[in-house]
């Protein structure tokens, strides 16, 4: 009686194991694919001053001020600058913000320095760093300032024709100046607009830019400025 006990125990064990070895196997369920990522914001669209200084500085700035340097602290690696500020150019402020910070090296900056500084964000944070300066004592401070005040006017223009114009009559008014300095930087904003800007110089303003350079009383910009002109022409 037990030895059959025992024996139908073990029938139905087997017979369940056999059952259980026989029972097909379920397909295997593939993972969830991952959900597509959302697609990359596109760049914002590059604002075309068409000269030198605001494709090339403008552009890149957060803000522009006119300040003098108040104090310097050295610290590992560098320095923070306080520049108390006179004037703003560009760049959201407060109405009652008067002081920015810098980081910069140490040597960079001296206390008491009235100068125009080209500033970016530093690390999308409150501080910046500069992108360029110019001393008040320059001697060419006044010319520069006045490219400046050009270069913002530009932004203005809502329309890329009208600030094209604006270029050439910039660039005509600059080749015929009196200052050294500012012909000079009125034949870079023509490479620059050569360079980058193909058609905004026509053939009609190449013609009345050389009948300006001959008539030039400065020998070595006047050849330079025929050889720029003639450079391009040759370039197919």
């Amino acid at each position: 009686m037990v030895s059959g006990l025992v024996g139908g125990i073990f029938l139905t064990w087997s017979a369940f194991a056999s059952a259980t070895a026989q029972q097909p196997v379920p397909p295997e369920v593939p993972a969830p694919k991952p959900a597509p990522a959302p697609p990359a914001k596109p760049a914002p669209a590059v604002f075309p001053y068409f000269n030198e200084l605001g494709d090339t500085v403008v552009a890149k700035c957060d803000a522009i001020v006119f300040g003098k340097v108040s104090s310097i602290k050295e610290m590992l690696g560098g320095a923070v600058v306080r520049v108390t500020v006179t004037t703003w150019f560009l760049g959201d402020h407060a109405a009652d913000q008067t002081e920015v910070t810098l980081l910069a090296h140490v040597d960079d900056f001296f206390a008491g320095n009235e100068l125009l500084l080209f500033l970016q964000k530093f690390e999308g944070g409150a501080r910046f760093t500069f992108l360029n300066r110019i001393l008040k004592s320059d001697p060419d401070f006044d010319a520069k300032k006045k490219v400046l005040d050009q270069t913002l006017e530009l932004k203005k223009l809502d329309h890329e024709e009208d600030r094209r114009r604006q270029v050439r009559k910039l660039i005509y008014a600059g080749v015929d100046a009196r200052d050294a300095w500012t012909r000079w930087h009125a034949l870079a904003d023509l490479k620059h607009a050569l360079a980058n800007h193909p058609g905004l110089v026509t053939l009609e303003d190449r013609a009345d830019l050389r009948a300006l350079a001959k008539r030039s009383s400065d020998a070595k910009f006047q050849k330079a400025l025929l050889a720029e002109l003639t450079e391009k022409e040759k370039s197919p």
